[in-house]
């Protein structure tokens, strides 16, 4: 694609839409959405947080990296991808519910 203004539209936030549009922005698009039917990003693949006691011994939301705990060797790909995706999330940037 020459055209880095063409309008694209990943559907799924999971590992392979994020990817996308991680890289797509790396290469110097940004004028895409990515469509999501869930509340959250990441798919099947995701970190739950859980309550865990911290050392002052009060409670508080941790992430559990799955990937990480099971030794995938896609982790930090995946990894990767979350991170961008919470941060367009914030941003209000590109993820829309629908």
């Amino acid at each position: 694609m020459e055209n880095k203004n063409q309008r694209i539209c990943i559907i799924g936030g999971g590992p392979a839409g994020t990817s996308m549009a991680m890289y797509l922005e790396k290469n110097g698009y940004d004028n895409y959405v990515i469509y999501e039917k869930s509340d959250r990003v990441g798919g099947k693949a995701f970190s739950p947080k859980m309550k865990v006691k911290n050392a002052q011994g009060k409670w508080e939301d941790r992430t559990i990296e799955m990937g990480a705990v099971m030794g995938c060797d896609t982790y930090f790909a995946v990894h990767e991808c979350e991170e961008y995706a919470q941060e367009a999330i914030q941003d209000e940037k590109t993820i829309k519910a629908s």
